[in-house]
């Protein structure tokens, strides 16, 4: 029986992004049927109350384990490798874009979400911690990909960057899409007075801290609508820390829309859901991305989607959204009063979302991974 171990210490970080990828990841593999496989989950034992909320019941080939993290080089390049080595792993599956740089004789399999990390013109402060922190980044994303078995990358764009970043056969690299929560095809109502939200369509977008979400120019394009638009469409952000408020309060009051943005925390996936199903439209005009996972589950809850020109977004968006240029100000300002004023537009738009994000499932990410898994281990 192949035995196979998965690194799950990223997984109970906030949700979104990688941690986000793997706690779907898990909980899909959780539901289906493996057949022979036995499946190790290594977990930091600090975050034994987050697994078990994660996955609260048992299941035969899915065993957990509870290893003490020290620090996350320790945890990837001495840890892992020694418990797997130990125990006769055959295959380790490594979530975070790295993995050991030497693997002791046992296969493994990363997945690279994207080569933000190693392109230098995104090393934006703040993205990682401390310049140690990049370091050992960029040094273990190149060094392991050239040891690992085989990886896994969310997109064409990424394999393309991947290729020529990390200078790696094209047949050690396999492309497979993220999945959409089913939670996102069938939205609950949305709870307006529990979020504090007017009766009245409203613009959305997700934001963040991160300056490749690219909040700051969503907020200057909104600024230059028409009086009566922003009166009739608020802009409601969705998915900023304390950190964010701080950094972008000031700029809304200087732009002189306190009144028309309503800032939410981040909010649950059901609320997310209903946002999108709701809003007018999603303002989601990302400089970078892997793969862009929101844009997927704005279409599936039914919102006409405004979306980036560059990087994976039209390949995501598979020509159901609107696409701008994530640079121009005026570029956005444009997008969003194109799909204010079209009430056809905006029709096509949630119809034709909805049917391209239906293609995009967990059970298709675990199973096309699990052959992966297979063709590694050979026969």
């Amino acid at each position: 029986m192949p035995r196979i171990a998965l690194d799950l210490r990223v997984a109970f970080h906030e949700r979104r992004g990688i941690p986000r990828y793997v706690q779907n990841f898990v909980k899909t593999l959780f539901e289906m049927e493996i057949g022979n496989l036995d499946i190790s989950l290594l977990v930091p034992s600090h975050h034994q109350n987050e697994y078990r909320e994660l996955l609260p019941s048992k299941k035969e080939n899915l065993k957990d384990v509870f290893l003490e993290e020290k620090s996350i080089w320790h945890w990837e390049q001495i840890l892992l490798p020694r418990w797997c080595k130990e125990n006769e792993v055959h295959l380790m599956h490594m979530f975070t874009n790295r993995g050991p740089v030497f693997n002791r004789g046992v296969s493994d399999v990363h997945v690279v979400h994207d080569t933000i990390a190693i392109h230098e013109a995104n090393w934006e402060k703040g993205l990682f911690q401390g310049t140690l922190g990049l370091f050992y980044n960029l040094v273990s994303i190149k060094a392991s990909a050239k040891s690992a078995s085989h990886l896994i990358t969310v997109s064409n764009f990424s394999k393309e960057m991947i290729l020529k970043e990390l200078r790696i056969p094209p047949s050690k690299l396999t492309v497979v899409y993220n999945g959409v929560e089913p939670i996102f095809f069938n939205p609950p109502e949305l709870e307006r007075q529990k979020l504090n939200l007017p009766e009245k369509p409203f613009l959305f977008h997700l934001g963040s801290f991160d300056p490749r979400k690219n909040t700051q120019r969503v907020l200057q394009a909104y600024s230059g609508l028409k009086e009566e638009t922003k009166k009739n469409f608020p802009l409601v952000i969705a998915g900023l820390s304390p950190k964010a408020k701080e950094k972008f309060s000031p700029m809304i009051k200087e732009l002189g829309i306190e009144k028309e943005v309503i800032v939410l925390p981040f909010v649950s996936d059901e609320d997310l859901s209903a946002l999108y199903k709701n809003c007018l439209a999603f303002i989601w005009p990302s400089c970078w991305e892997g793969f862009g996972l929101p844009v997927l589950e704005a279409m599936a809850a039914g919102a006409p989607v405004l979306t980036s020109n560059v990087t994976s977004l039209p390949e995501i968006s598979g020509g159901c959204a609107l696409l701008v240029d994530p640079f121009s100000v005026e570029e956005i300002k444009k997008g969003i009063m194109q799909l204010v004023s079209d009430d056809n537009l905006r029709k096509e738009m949630r119809e034709r979302g909805k049917i391209w994000a239906q293609q995009f499932t967990w059970e298709n990410t675990v199973q096309k991974t699990i052959e992966i898994w297979k063709g590694v281990l050979g026969p």
